[in-house]
Formats: C-alpha cells, sequence, structure tokens
C-alpha cells in the first residue's frame, strides 16, 4: 500500500533556478494540507559526478484520493514547470519507501485530465 504521493523535479537542469523553485514549493506547501518540501542531495557515482538532487513536494496519501482534491495542487506545479521550464514526475512511495513514477508534468500539462489520469493509475 503506497503512502506517499511525490512531485519532483525531472533532470538536473534547474540548478540555477533551485532557489526560487525552492520558494515556490513552499509557497504551494504552506496552502496543501501535509505537504512537505524536499531539499536533499545525495552524492552518488554518475558519468557527471554530480550530486543526486531531490527536489520536490511530497504529500500524505489520502485514504480516497479524487480528482477534484488533486486538480488546484496540480494547477499550481504545471504553473511552475512554466514558470522556470521544467519537468516534474509525479509517483508513490510504498511502506518500504519504495518509489514508482507515474506520470509526468511539464508546462503545456492540462490539469484537469492530467489530475484525472493521474487518480486513474493509482487506482489501478
Amino acid at each position: 500500500m503506497s503512502h506517499l504521493l511525490f512531485f519532483f523535479l525531472d533532470g538536473d537542469d534547474f540548478r540555477e533556478s533551485a532557489p526560487a523553485i525552492l520558494a515556490s514549493f513552499s509557497e504551494i506547501a504552506s496552502k496543501t494540507d501535509g505537504a512537505r518540501v524536499v531539499d536533499q542531495k545525495r552524492h552518488e557515482e554518475d558519468v557527471l559526478d554530480k550530486p543526486q538532487w531531490d527536489v520536490g513536494i511530497t504529500l500524505p496519501l489520502p485514504s480516497r484520493l479524487e480528482v477534484r482534491a488533486i486538480v488546484g495542487l496540480i494547477s499550481k506545479l504545471c504553473d511552475l514547470c512554466r514558470r522556470f521550464d521544467v519537468e516534474m514526475v509525479a509517483g508513490l512511495v510504498s511502506e518500504d519507501g519504495a518509489a514508482e513514477d507515474v506520470e509526468y508534468i511539464n508546462g503545456e500539462t492540462e490539469p484537469d485530465s492530467f489530475a484525472e489520469d493521474f487518480v486513474r493509475a493509482i487506482e489501478g
């Protein structure tokens, strides 16, 4: 059973805009029940030898996720993607800590249809 929804920036081309993006995530989180901003750097070996940087927002998965309940959040995240020209991955974190990517959000994402697809994918 999954217990967290997550919306994280995809890729690493956001580094220069990170402070402004984090401020936007903080504003969104302050207006979303149970939301938490994630700003975590982990050093992992990779080709570019850059630290892995997780930037995004998490929130508890409600017992019953309804489309109308997340459309407002998705709309704010789409605006953020447009403003900073970034893409996000949306998904679930299970109780054992395993993450599953479900959908992607970018500046052209339509919030209503995304929310419907996202809820449908979560419900399986």
